[in-house]
């Protein structure tokens, strides 16, 4: 069991229905409250959080055995991109990868000057490229 401040539980949450939702694709609640451990309200307010951040997004209502329909959740894959930069040698390489952890794009160039600024600015170029009209990755990583 996790306490602490309610900005860290909020994100403890998140990450807690965020790996639920990557292990299942798509899930309904309930399945989120029996796969995270979380009560029904927590991961209601959790959904709901996340979905105001458009970092899900409701994919319709799954048959009913009889009760009400319940609304099914996926990961919205933009908003959980994450990109690598590593410097290795004389240039630089990257990836770009999605909710999954499935790479959407790879690359590499050369470096002719100062690779932390190049690397900085690669940075700044696959931001601008990948991100359009969505808020920026999830995580960012330069590494040697």
């Amino acid at each position: 069991m996790y306490s602490g401040k309610p900005h860290h539980m909020r994100l403890i949450n998140e990450d807690l229905v965020r790996e639920a939702l990557v292990s299942r694709i798509e899930a309904t609640t309930a399945e989120l409250v029996a796969d995270t451990g979380l009560s029904q309200t927590t991961v209601g307010q959790t959904l709901e959080q996340m979905r105001l951040y458009g970092m899900i997004r409701d994919t319709g209502k799954r048959a009913s055995s009889g009760g009400r329909r319940a609304a099914a959740w996926v990961l919205e894959p933009k908003a959980w991109m994450s990109v690598a930069i590593a410097i290795e040698g004389e240039g630089l390489s990257w990836s770009i990868a999605d909710a999954m952890g499935n790479f959407t794009q790879q690359g590499s160039r050369s470096v002719k000057t100062d690779q932390l600024r190049e690397a900085v600015e690669l940075a700044g170029e696959l931001k601008a490229e990948v991100y359009k009209g969505h808020e920026p990755p999830c995580g960012l990583a330069i590494g040697v």
